[in-house]
């Protein structure tokens, strides 16, 4: 993503966003999520340095019911 990461970190902190910096660290995320309380509601967000890596992890989500809401108009045009 390009952009101020300060500007990231308080968009992400707003919205619940759970930010890892290593790929490692995602796992990890995903393990304790895998053992706690699930969250309310069944969409969620996927950012990633990669195309391919948003595409495998949405697959997955979607094979597990959740939803990934499609991208604003503006958002897909910059």
């Amino acid at each position: 993503m390009a952009g101020k990461d300060e500007l990231y970190d308080a968009m992400f902190k707003k919205y619940g966003v759970i930010r890892v910096y290593e790929f490692d660290d995602m796992f990890n995320i995903a393990l304790a999520f895998a053992n706690l309380p699930l969250p309310k509601g069944d969409r969620v967000g996927v950012i990633s340095a990669g195309g391919g890596w948003c595409v495998e992890a949405s697959d997955a989500l979607e094979s597990l019911g959740l939803k990934l809401p499609p991208l604003p108009e503006h958002v897909i045009k910059e």
